[in-house]
């Protein structure tokens, strides 16, 4: 086609080079053509006569995220069970750019990922009324997640995640365990 492209590398594969160099100049707010593999509820499917699926969406206002960095703040417990916790993260955008939450065609939102055994993935949402991550700051925020019934009992590598079209780490890895028959 002529025009540039990068790949967006998220929760579902590794980093590549594409996170190292600096597209967001190009990116960042640009009307795009994304195409990827993955299921989205955000994206329109096409299937091909070979059999194959493309997901695809034309977005008018990409959000370019990948050097965003998280941590958890303090203490983190390596043994959970269902219930409601708070914990605090430190956020840092390197970026000349504000970063909008909550706004836009695919809105961004901060989320924890459960990574267990065979490539089985559980979101959660972290609770927060974060609406911008101002450009070249670092922010230390308190945000809460419901463990309910939506990740299983079991042992997990647990990251955050900022969650656009698909979740994409920003932190390191996590090693929990999910226990609901856990004492109080």
């Amino acid at each position: 086609t002529g025009k540039k492209s990068y790949s967006l590398n998220s929760i579902y594969y590794r980093k590549n080079i594409y996170d190292l160099a600096n597209y967001e100049k190009d990116f960042n707010n640009a009307d795009v053509f994304f195409v990827g593999k993955w299921k989205s509820n955000f994206l329109d499917t096409l299937k091909l006569e070979h059999g194959k699926t493309i997901r695809y969406a034309e977005i008018d206002d990409f959000s370019v995220f990948t050097k965003t960095k998280g941590k958890i703040i303090g203490e983190f417990p390596q043994k959970l069970k269902k219930g409601k916790y708070n914990i605090n993260i430190e956020l840092y955008n390197p970026y000349n750019y504000d970063l909008h939450f909550g706004e836009g065609t695919f809105p961004l939102k901060l989320q924890l990922v459960f990574a267990g055994k065979g490539r089985k993935w559980h979101l959660v949402d972290l609770n927060n009324d974060m609406k911008i991550l101002k450009s070249k700051s670092t922010i230390i925020k308190e945000v809460n997640f419901d463990l309910g019934n939506n990740v299983p009992q079991g042992e997990y590598e647990m990251q955050i995640v900022i969650n656009s079209i698909y979740p994409l780490y920003i932190s390191k890895k996590y090693k929990v365990v999910i226990d609901n028959n856990l004492l109080e």
